[in-house]
């Protein structure tokens, strides 16, 4: 590629070469790291805001072995492979599957992607954490409770309100009797815009079923 920049331009023109072809890679290594005969080695399937805020600032607290982290167009995987020292950025997240020191798998993708994804990681024997929901429909439940049921591994669902402050206590002062109870909750969960994919019923699923699935 040759860059032309006179002196005093307001434009720049870009020629490539036409004979000469690159290689596209799916994955690329940011640091190396040796993995071998470790135990407990993580791959991330899905590079968003909630893996970015939540997910790897607490794995990086406990120095958990990050082998990989796959985001759909590369670029904000990269970003967060450099800011947490993860091994390897891709673009295909089937390498992760692929990889036998990879023990377990963390999946935050959209919505719709969740129960293939686990379906996929249990298949090749790998233990599962899956951002809630777990799926979409009841077939695809059926399908992931029919395979967990075959594994070994572990299977486990994201659904983070469990560990609130505000949950404990409540579960506290509850008690352990051991009779039935109903409980009325009225929450404000959270403006999500209107045009947002989490309202999209194939890939989001509603904001309604994500609220329950808290």
């Amino acid at each position: 590629m040759a860059i032309c920049l006179p002196s005093k331009s307001i434009a720049s023109i870009l020629r490539y070469d036409e004979h000469k072809s690159s290689t596209l890679v799916n994955s690329i290594s940011i640091n190396k790291a040796n993995y071998a005969g470790q135990r407990g080695v993580i791959g991330i399937i899905g590079a968003g805001n909630f893996t970015a805020s939540t997910i790897l600032p607490q794995l990086q607290k406990i120095k958990a072995p990050i082998k990989y982290i796959a985001s759909s167009k590369g670029l904000s995987g990269t970003t967060l492979a450099k800011k947490f020292g993860v091994t390897n950025s891709t673009t295909d997240y089937k390498e992760i599957l692929k990889d036998g020191e990879v023990d377990a798998v963390v999946i935050t993708t959209r919505h719709s992607a969740h129960a293939h994804q686990v379906l996929e990681a249990i298949d090749v024997g790998k233990h599962v954490f899956v951002e809630k929901p777990l799926a979409l429909t009841h077939s695809e439940l059926d399908e992931i409770q029919k395979a967990i049921q075959k594994s070994d591994k572990t299977l486990t669902v994201g659904f983070n309100r469990r560990f609130s402050p505000f949950i404990l206590d409540a579960k506290k002062q509850l008690g352990n009797a051991n009779v039935p109870i109903n409980v009325v909750a009225t929450m404000n969960a959270g403006f999500i815009p209107g045009d947002s994919w989490v309202h999209d019923m194939n890939v989001g699923g509603g904001g309604l079923l994500v609220r329950l699935a808290t």
